[in-house]
């Protein structure tokens, strides 16, 4: 069970009549058009990365805290970047990866693996400025049921070395969770690569 299955335990999968949170609901990536620094992922994920966040149910309780440890290796056109993840609220984890792709300048593919968890497919989204926002459907796992969520994920490039990521979960239209973290990018040296490898 990943770590957001198991908050998703935690609330029982109880999908009543709760508002969606509010946020980027309406707003478009292209509106970011004009912004700086420019958000190029292929380069931000390329390499050693740190991030640290929390999930929190659809009241904003903290369900989890947690820490990524990545290595991104770029391509051409994609970026792969593999995870191990550290949970401090017990729920068991394993290392993931997950794979964005270039369409365009500013239209992108993922798949793999998120922070809510497996995409279902693959997630589509757009890249404006220091923007960066994607919509997919994520598949969790509770008491050995999979069941489909979705989430819509905007990333905001504060400074060249560090994103804040937003994800909000949702299911049937109702409001399950949000998800938020940090990520800092490291100097690609060998100590960041052992240290951000395990």
């Amino acid at each position: 069970m990943n770590k957001v299955s198991a908050w998703v335990k935690t609330l029982g999968f109880s999908v009543t009549a709760s508002i969606l949170l509010t946020g980027c609901a309406g707003i478009r990536a292209s509106q970011y058009a004009n912004s700086r620094p420019e958000f190029n992922v292929r380069e931000f994920f390329d390499g050693p990365l740190y991030a640290a966040g929390m999930a929190q149910n659809s009241k904003g309780k903290v369900e989890r805290r947690f820490e990524i440890h990545m290595v991104g290796q770029s391509g051409r056109d994609t970026v792969t970047v593999r995870e191990h993840f550290v949970d401090f609220d017990g729920a068991p984890v394993k290392p993931h990866e997950f794979t964005l792709q270039l369409v365009d300048s500013h239209r992108l593919l993922a798949t793999g693996y998120s922070p809510v968890g497996d995409i279902d497919g693959v997630a589509r989204g757009e890249a404006y400025g220091y923007a960066v926002h994607l919509t997919y459907n994520a598949i969790v796992t509770t008491n050995g049921n999979k069941k489909k969520v979705h989430v819509d994920d905007w990333m905001y490039m504060i400074r060249p070395d560090i994103v804040f990521d937003q994800s909000k979960v949702s299911g049937l239209g109702s409001s399950i969770a949000s998800v938020t973290y940090l990520i800092k990018k490291f100097p690609p040296t060998p100590q960041n690569f052992k240290a951000m490898s395990q």
